[in-house]
């Protein structure tokens, strides 16, 4: 079954239902009437292009290490992968909307029949450690490594995953996930919030809580 794309919207105008009957649109365009953004961002970089996606959230999984590098997501992907094909249907529909901004992302969640639900889960841009669409279970995964604050200050890595329609969409969020990482480290470095000598691989290993 494919899952279907929305669009970066024009203000005021919602997207149009493509070809595919069986994907949860209806409750794609009723979750955008209720979440009012635009359709951009203008920054120090110029303009951002809010991207939104169905996809099917495989939950998180706790990881080690402070160094991230290419190939480190793998074993945490596997892991959620498992667990998730042991669980799924031949027909597994989207669960979430994944939508990248400047400095958030946000994941809205979808319940068993395609239903917009109030649940969503937001990330700190700055807080994102690492991110890849290079996965071999699967090409169409996109991960990524989030530093989630706990209630004592002290803090965990927990590697995110999404399974996308293709291969080419979770290049998609892999790369509008790098440029919105690009806007918070010119952002919070015009602001004086990070070290002017720091380099954008650096920040989100220096960050804190510091990100909103």
């Amino acid at each position: 079954m494919g899952r279907g794309q929305a669009q970066p919207l024009p203000p005021g105008q919602l997207p149009k239902p493509e070809a595919a009957l069986d994907q949860p649109f209806e409750a794609l365009l009723r979750l955008l009437r209720n979440v009012q953004r635009p359709a951009h961002h203008s920054g120090l970089q110029g303009q951002f292009h809010v991207m939104c996606h169905l996809v099917t959230y495989l939950g998180k999984v706790s990881t080690t290490g402070m160094q991230f590098f290419s190939g480190c997501t793998e074993k945490p992907v596997i892991e959620l992968w498992k667990k998730h094909t042991l669980a799924r249907e031949d027909i597994f529909p989207a669960n979430a909307l994944l939508e990248i901004r400047p400095f958030q992302v946000w994941l809205h969640h979808l319940d068993h029949k395609g239903e917009a639900t109030v649940h969503m889960d937001t990330f700190q841009v700055a807080r994102i450690a690492y991110c890849t669409a290079d996965h071999n279970v699967s090409p169409n995964i996109f991960a990524w490594v989030y530093r989630e604050i706990n209630d004592d200050l002290s803090y965990q890595m927990d590697c995110h995953a999404v399974e996308c329609e293709s291969k080419l969409e979770a290049k998609k969020l892999a790369h509008a996930m790098m440029e919105a990482f690009k806007k918070t480290f010119h952002s919070m470095k015009s602001d004086g919030r990070i070290h002017r000598n720091s380099s954008s691989e650096e920040v989100s290993q220096e960050l804190e809580s510091d990100d909103g």
